[in-house]
């Protein structure tokens, strides 16, 4: 339900789309796929709007299982895993391990995802700051639509759209353009903050703003920086702007490699369901080590706090998990549990 509510800006201008098309924001693979015969063959899975994929988890997991796995056709191009941050080349059937917490949610590479803040309701507030998701890719675009939300003003042409875009301005650079918005209606939000979010990036060396330097801040006050380590995004939170002027963000990076990163925030979930079963159960501390799993579940909340160093904290983390895995696969099979959690 949270994530449905924070996807209202992206589900809003699917809801236009299929306004003026007649295909629906949840369609069949085979509308987008007519000549693939997986289109026809994986019948639970839907296009959610244009740049998402859905595939349900109709079946039970196995007893005292932690995950389930599930079948999913991606057609070509490349796709990013929405809860593990997994980057997988389409083009193929892929099976991928479920936990309860997470969907089987693919978005397209260079995707521009329109969300909002948390709200209990969409008339709670203005959507302020309006966030962009900003998938890895070599480029991309939105046309987000908006309009009073409670009346039928948009017959009569009362409504808006913002253009984003983004694109490498060189290897290790990344530039979007917000532009000015095209319309009115009646109650328009004239002025809003921004928070760009770029999942599957390491923290950046330098973001600037229409020409001025922002500076790092880790609780993400309006006009800085910040990171989430949790999910390796960098996020830029803007100060307030006139919707009628164009934003433009740069970011430079030391390096810009999404594949580095990709499934480590899966990896990082999975640890935090692995260290309070590993506390609250007796092992051989010579076979496995406590602090080993703690550092390495904990690279998010480090990150986030500081991000300097990263690429050397990450590396080490990937040096940790291959620890954890020979840990757990080496401990005794009468102990009961930890085959589950050496499977997930």
């Amino acid at each position: 339900i949270l994530l449905r509510y924070s996807l209202i800006p992206y589900i809003y201008t699917s809801a236009k789309y299929a306004f003026d098309t007649g295909v629906s924001i949840c369609h069949p693979m085979y509308y987008d796929y007519p000549k693939n015969k997986n289109a026809y063959k994986f019948s639970d899975e839907y296009m959610f709007g244009n740049d998402m994929i859905v595939n349900p988890i109709t079946h039970s997991m196995e007893t005292h299982n932690l995950f389930t796995m599930q079948r999913t056709w991606l057609p070509r191009g490349q796709w990013i895993e929405w809860f593990s941050g997994t980057i997988l080349d389409g083009g193929r059937v892929v099976n991928r391990p479920f936990m309860i917490n997470a969907i089987p949610v693919y978005v397209k590479a260079g995707a521009i995802i329109p969300m909002q803040p948390k709200m209990k309701n969409t008339h709670e507030k203005p959507v302020d700051p309006l966030i962009l998701k900003i998938f890895p890719g070599k480029s991309g675009s939105t046309n987000i639509y908006n309009d009073a939300g409670n009346d039928d003003g948009y017959w009569k042409g009362k409504f808006t759209f913002t253009k984003v875009e983004f694109s490498h301005t060189s290897k290790n650079s990344i530039e979007v353009t917000i532009y000015p918005v095209k319309g009115i209606f009646p109650g328009m939000i004239k002025r809003r903050k921004y928070e760009l979010r770029f999942p599957l990036t390491l923290p950046p060396i330098n973001v600037i703003v229409n020409d001025k330097v922002l500076k790092f801040n880790q609780y993400g006050k309006a006009n800085c920086w910040k990171y989430n380590g949790d999910k390796m995004q960098s996020i830029v939170i803007t100060k307030e702007f006139d919707v009628n002027k164009k934003v433009k963000v740069e970011l430079e990076f030391t390096d810009l490699n999404a594949e580095y990163l990709s499934g480590i925030p899966g990896k990082l979930n999975r640890l935090k369901k692995f260290m309070p079963f590993l506390a609250g159960n007796p092992w051989d501390k010579s076979k496995l080590s406590n602090d080993t799993v703690v550092r390495a579940g904990q690279l998010g909340l480090r990150l986030s706090i500081n991000p300097k160093n990263a690429k050397m904290k990450i590396d080490d983390f990937y040096k940790d998990w291959t620890k954890i895995l020979e840990m757990a696969a080496d401990y005794p099979d009468e102990n009961i549990g930890y085959e589950y959690y050496l499977r997930l």
